[in-house]
């Protein structure tokens, strides 16, 4: 399998930047079209309602990721983060493994969330 120009590693790190800049398009191209998103709040299924979820929780609690351990395979990338949102004047913490399935185009096919 090729990675296209990208290995699995270079995409988590890019999700990361376009996360932290609240860059949806930027975010976005990282994802197949057909994408799936499981996260603890539900799944995900496509661009458009991928796109929501970030725009409307992610960007919106304006949430910043801090790069953990990265773990990268042939296709696979697995990313403990440290996502944190100010909340009422303080800062939430959460702590989370991110485990992004590519294709061979480099694109996001399936990402993962866990809470830890």
């Amino acid at each position: 399998m090729t990675l296209g120009s990208r290995s699995a590693s270079e995409v988590a790190r890019h999700y990361v930047a376009a996360v932290n800049n609240a860059d949806a398009d930027t975010l976005m191209a990282l994802f197949a079209t057909d994408a799936v998103l499981v996260h603890p709040t539900g799944t995900y299924e496509g661009n458009e309602r991928i796109r929501q979820f970030y725009e409307e929780l992610v960007f919106a609690g304006c949430a910043e990721l801090t790069v953990g351990r990265l773990l990268d395979g042939e296709g696979v990338a697995m990313l403990e983060l440290m996502a944190s949102s100010p909340l009422d004047g303080h800062r939430s913490i959460v702590s989370t493994v991110d485990v992004f399935d590519l294709d061979d185009d480099a694109r996001i096919i399936r990402l993962a969330v866990y809470y830890l």
